[in-house]
């Protein structure tokens, strides 16, 4: 009597634990089911056609204007010291922009809050946000801030004028267009162009692999994604040991006021 009721009771342990693990794999199954459709939907998330028409006619109007600087002569063009302090400013400004957008405080500011999803999702999907997106969604996910930050510009300049044409384009070209030609070519190397993976060894492009350290949890180092020439000066500062009010008080400021300041130092 007792060797059965000790044979059913392994039998009844047996069914248990059969019966567990075949729970656990329907519920990894349906866990990898639901992270496919999450990985589908952020690939997916396609702009209308409303939009994408808009942001069409923003990026020629933006090619237009630089061809129009260009055709004005040498004399109208930004030197190359100022093309270069743009260049490595846009790196800064992007790890400053990343470190505050990558803050889930970020998530309760209104109008900020769906690009910090944005950003903090792509943590967890980075290729389904760059490579399932494209470049030229990317680049069209830029122009709302390209639009707030010129209009600053224009409000907050003291001169209007072609000094300050030039600095929009400058800020628009490296901090808008820079961040993600950079960010972007970072995750798809496999993808770029030759003369892409050439400015990449250079370090005027992100390199792929400084960019992939900063995919390490907890994410606090290597923010800049235009080029990374920042980051080897940034990292030691540590910029989440600041307050998020304070990091994300001096984004505002710059967003609004560096080409008012930037104008007031340097001519074209």
């Amino acid at each position: 009597m007792a060797t059965t009721l000790s044979t059913l009771q392994t039998e009844q342990q047996l069914l248990l634990k059969s019966a567990d693990a075949g729970l656990e794999r329907e519920e990894a199954k349906g866990q990898k089911r639901a992270d496919k459709r999450v990985r589908a939907a952020v690939s997916a998330n396609k702009h209308s056609s409303l939009w994408a028409s808009a942001c069409t006619l923003h990026h020629l109007t933006v090619a237009a204007t630089s061809g129009y600087v260009l055709c004005l002569g040498p004399s109208s063009w930004p030197s190359f010291l100022l093309v270069a302090g743009w260049w490595i400013y846009s790196d800064f400004y992007s790890s400053l922009l990343h470190c505050v957008l990558d803050d889930p405080r970020c998530l309760k500011v209104p109008g900020v809050a769906p690009v910090a999803k944005g950003f903090q999702d792509h943590h967890l999907y980075p290729m389904e946000s760059t490579a399932g997106k494209g470049l030229r969604m990317l680049c069209d996910d830029t122009v709302r801030i390209q639009w707030v930050t010129g209009g600053f510009s224009l409000l907050f300049s003291s001169r209007r004028d072609h000094i300050t044409l030039v600095m929009i384009l400058l800020k628009w070209i490296t901090c808008a267009y820079g961040t993600q030609v950079g960010h972007y070519y970072a995750h798809c190397a496999h993808v770029a162009p030759q003369v892409v993976k050439f400015l990449q060894r250079l370090h005027i492009l992100l390199p792929p692999s400084q960019h992939w350290k900063h995919h390490k949890a907890p994410y606090e180092t290597n923010f800049g994604i235009v080029n990374g020439l920042t980051n080897h000066h940034i990292n030691p500062v540590h910029l989440r040991s600041f307050s998020f009010a304070a990091c994300f008080g001096l984004w505002c400021l710059m967003s609004m006021f560096d080409i008012a300041i930037w104008e007031r130092f340097v001519t074209v």
